[in-house]
Order: structure tokens, then C-alpha cells, then sequence
């Protein structure tokens, strides 16, 4: 995830393990606000996705990938004023 503090956007980046994986080429990217909330979800093909942040009020958020065979990764994000 990076860059991370970002202001406008943040690119997420899949392992190469996963991203190589065919049952892996699909994933949920989801990305909740401090209190748990979604406010954005994509599907995502690919080892990178953009997760596009303008409008988002600052503070602390957290990005969700769960790929088609099961696997989940999280990390904390935080959105700052551009």
C-alpha cells in the first residue's frame, strides 16, 4: 500500500504469490473508515489496484484485500489533506 500517508489516491500491490495464483486473480478490495464503515469497494484482476481517495475525510482508514481462495490482508490508512 503506498504511499501511505496519501492525499488524492493509494496504490495497492498484491504479493507476487498471489497475484501469480489463477484461483487469486480476482480479489475484493475494500476500504472501511475508523468506525467500520465501507466507503469504497472495487473488484480487482491484477496485482495493483488504485484505491482513489479525493473527497475522503482525513484520518484513519483500513484497506481489506480478501482474494477467491480466502486469503486476507489488511493495513491502516491514512488520508491526509492535499
Amino acid at each position: 500500500l503506498y504511499p501511505n500517508p496519501a492525499a488524492d489516491a493509494c496504490t495497492v500491490e498484491l504479493p507476487p504469490s498471489d497475484a501469480s495464483t489463477p484461483a487469486d486473480a480476482l480479489a475484493t478490495v475494500t476500504l472501511r473508515d475508523a468506525l467500520g464503515r465501507r466507503v469504497w469497494q472495487t473488484r480487482a484482476t491484477g496485482r495493483q489496484q488504485q484505491v482513489p481517495l479525493i473527497g475522503r475525510a482525513p484520518g484513519l482508514y483500513v484497506l481489506t484485500i480478501i482474494t477467491t481462495a480466502g486469503r486476507i490482508y489488511a493495513q491502516r490508512l491514512s488520508v491526509i489533506n492535499p
